[in-house]
């Protein structure tokens, strides 16, 4: 009985498996719309026999392979084309194979820029990017991320944000950006040496209001994944760094709390790795004993790709000159692939106490109004000056000689003059041209060159200069009239 049933069972087994039902669903469509192969089996009938025996490795070239199954007996692969063109999906089982064309959607454009280099190494960063353009603004745009299945999936340890960027509600183009990276513990090979891997791209999403979708893929990305070097720090900052430091004010009170800023650009780590990283270098900047070190903060460039900022508060508690300690970065260089270290000087810093301050404040006000009084001592005796040449100018002395007497005292500072003799001696004119003057004054009949005279007088006059004791006088008349109004100060509080 037992060899009858041995022998019935492997007649079933060997019997051929029915021809199954293969339809394609259209042999065109739009870009973003899905070609559906639809496998009907009969009853009783293995679906995973017939599954295998399709071409979907040929068809995963061209295509993104999605399986729908919602029947035991019945299964829909739906294939989402990287392109528009005209393509020929192989045939094979009980497919007989067929030509399709994918035409350009009118109403969404979609441009795939991979950033991503050829060679990554654990933690490093790439970017799927894509700019979209929409013709409907009702329309929404998400980004997904790459659903696996039995022909297409990712690395196992490839990691992606949870939450993946989207177009804001009206907007019709805009640029989407999805980060990846690999885990820290990805475990290359025993042997160290590099992996290729496949990367397959997130999914764009476009859904209208009614619910029909359309979905977007960029071609797979080949990449090959070395190990870090062994002697490297565990948790490295990785990129091509350039940073720009910004001291503190070169002059800070006491106790007064200053800002050390640094601006990163080209780190290609993900934030939570590169903040980890970041924090490892700050703890082995050096500390002085001069300097309070505050926690530092650090922030991530949002408008600026791969840009970070540090800023690290610090208080100094003495007066006097500190130099801050310089800082080395240690860095890995996914281009070159070696490690970086680059040392930077420390600025230096002038501290002051609130007397110094206060010192520093007094000699620049009393510097300021020094000049102050320089300047107006100076105006004031050019002014006086050009009043009496200007007087000398007219011709009219005899008729004028008190005002011109007043006017030189007040403008060389001399006693009241009263007499010519007195403003001979105050202008420093010579015997001779004042007897000239006199004659051209008071002579019944002026000589011809009267006028040439008065001319000689004017520029005798221009050369007087200002002195050392005409600011000294000025200074006492101040001193003088400060005086007085201190006394009139005293004689109120009587």
């Amino acid at each position: 009985m037992v060899k009858r049933l041995l022998i019935l069972c492997m007649v079933l087994f060997q019997l051929p498996l029915q021809a199954a039902t293969v339809k394609l669903s259209s042999d065109q469509v739009f870009l973003g719309e899905p070609l559906i192969v639809r496998l009907i089996s009969e009853p009783g009938e293995s679906l995973d026999s017939h599954l295998a025996q399709l071409p979907v490795q040929e068809w995963a070239k061209e295509f993104v392979l999605e399986l729908h199954s919602n029947q035991r007996n019945q299964a829909a692969i739906y294939l989402y084309p990287y392109q528009s063109g005209v393509f020929s999906l192989a045939a094979g089982g009980d497919f007989v194979g067929s030509h399709v064309r994918v035409l350009d959607n009118p109403n969404i454009k979609v441009q795939w820029q991979a950033k991503m280099p050829q060679r990554m190494y654990p933690q490093q960063q790439g970017f799927w990017q894509a700019q979209v353009q929409l013709s409907q603004p009702d329309w929404r745009v998400q980004m997904q991320s790459f659903v696996a299945n039995p022909w297409q999936t990712n690395p196992e340890r490839l990691r992606q944000p949870e939450t993946l960027p989207a177009l804001l509600a009206g907007e019709l183009q805009g640029v989407l950006r999805v980060p990846h990276t690999f885990a820290t513990d990805l475990s290359v090979t025993s042997e160290r040496v590099p992996q290729r891997l496949t990367l397959y791209s997130p999914v764009l999403e476009v859904r209208s209001e009614q619910s029909k979708v359309w979905k977007f893929f960029d071609r797979p990305q080949t990449v090959w994944l070395e190990p870090l070097p062994e002697f490297i720090v565990p948790n490295p900052l990785i990129g091509q760094i350039k940073w720009q430091q910004t001291a503190p004010p070169s002059w800070l009170p006491v106790g007064a709390v200053g800002i050390w800023q640094w601006q990163l650009q080209g780190v290609q780590m993900a934030p939570i790795e590169a903040q980890s990283a970041l924090r490892a270098l700050l703890a082995q900047l050096p500390r002085t004993e001069e300097v309070e070190w505050f926690a530092p903060t650090i922030e991530q460039d949002v408008d600026n790709q791969g840009g970070w900022r540090i800023q690290i508060p610090i208080r100094l508690g003495q007066s006097g000159q500190v130099v801050l300690p310089s800082w080395s970065w240690r860095f890995f260089d996914p281009e070159s692939g070696k490690v970086d270290v680059r040392s930077l000087p420390g600025p230096t810093i002038w501290t002051y106490a609130p007397w110094q301050a206060g010192l520093f404040w007094l000699l620049i006000f009393f510097l300021g109004g020094l000049l102050s009084f320089t300047v107006w001592v100076l105006g004031r005796f050019y002014w006086q000056r050009y009043r009496v040449i200007q007087l000398l100018s007219t011709g009219q002395i005899s008729r004028g000689q008190r005002q011109l007497w007043q006017l030189t005292a007040e403008w060389l500072g001399q006693p009241p003059i009263q007499n010519w003799q007195q403003w001979q001696k105050a202008l420093g004119i010579s015997e001779e041209l004042a007897q000239q003057i006199y004659r051209a004054l008071y002579a019944p009949a002026p000589p011809k060159d009267s006028q040439a005279l008065l001319s000689l007088l004017q520029e005798h006059t221009r050369t007087i200069r200002f002195d050392s004791h005409q600011f000294a006088r000025e200074g006492h008349k101040l001193l003088a009239l400060w005086q007085r109004l201190r006394g009139r100060q005293r004689f109120k509080r009587f």
